[in-house]
């Protein structure tokens, strides 16, 4: 290959600042071509990447621990500094309390959920355990912008809060949970007898999913093929049931509240699925 004339090669630089103005050191700028090319910034926040034969780019991205990633799209170097501007991660600090007593729940899971627009009521999240007196959590490391926060409770209906976020700390959160009716079934082979270790799930879940061995979410029938579900929105309509050999089966349920709901699924033959 020719020679490249090092005067003729092309930098890129600029500035990584935070949302109040302030310059950010040890800030990782990475420049994509057929490659990416990395840079830091020193301690006026301050980058310079050089070494490029033209000045078409496919994406910048920027990153340092504590803040929102920035991913940039495609650009065309015209002697501009290219300066990037970051995001403060933030946390959200409060407690859960029954609604109708005002007390602090000492046990439940909370976390944000990651599909935001897929989640329902009649979805179960594996989210961290909270156990303490006072009720608190404290949830770090979001991003600014649109946080879906999901908290469940064993005799609690689960609840989603939505926050939006901004570059400080969410402070005081008081998330109140409903009392939770209860569903108590029989999950039954064709003949009639209890299944023992059937998956019972909330709403028209995805069956061929449990059908390969992804349970979350699930309860189980204990020896009896009984069941008992305490952690249910008043949204959920029905209950849908599964069990390796047979076709997977959905009753209508009418939920009403400080009550229990008691059902029966039966399962048919067959290896295919409906419903």
């Amino acid at each position: 290959p020719e020679p490249v004339d090092p005067e003729s090669l092309i930098t890129i630089q600029g500035t990584v600042r935070d949302t109040e103005g302030h310059p950010l050191p040890d800030v990782t700028v990475s420049l994509e071509q057929v490659k990416y090319h990395h840079g830091y910034t020193d301690e006026e926040g301050h980058y310079s990447i050089t070494g490029f034969t033209d000045g078409y780019f496919s994406s910048m991205r920027a990153h340092t621990p504590g803040y929102t990633h920035f991913i940039g799209s495609y650009f065309h170097d015209d002697g501009t500094p290219r300066d990037i501007v970051l995001h403060r991660k933030v946390a959200i600090h409060g407690r859960v309390l029954d609604v109708n007593t005002q007390q602090p729940l000492q046990e439940f899971s909370i976390g944000v959920s990651s599909n935001y627009s897929r989640w329902t009521p009649e979805t179960q999240l594996n989210l961290p355990l909270v156990t303490n007196e006072d009720g608190q959590f404290e949830i770090r490391d979001q991003d600014a912008g649109k946080s879906h926060v999901v908290v469940y409770a064993h005799g609690y209906q689960p609840r989603r809060v939505i926050f939006e976020m901004e570059d400080q700390d969410v402070e005081g959160i008081e998330i109140l949970l409903d009392p939770s009716p209860l569903v108590h079934g029989r999950v039954l082979d064709p003949e009639g007898n209890p299944l023992a270790g059937a998956q019972v799930f909330l709403g028209l879940q995805d069956h061929l999913n449990r059908a390969f061995g992804k349970p979350e979410g699930a309860s189980f029938t204990d020896a009896k093929g009984e069941f008992v579900l305490d952690m249910i929105s008043m949204e959920v309509t029905r209950i849908s049931a599964f069990y390796p050999g047979y076709m997977y089966s959905a009753v209508a349920i009418d939920l009403t509240p400080g009550s229990i709901t008691e059902v029966e699924i039966q399962l048919s033959e067959g290896g295919n699925f409906s419903g």
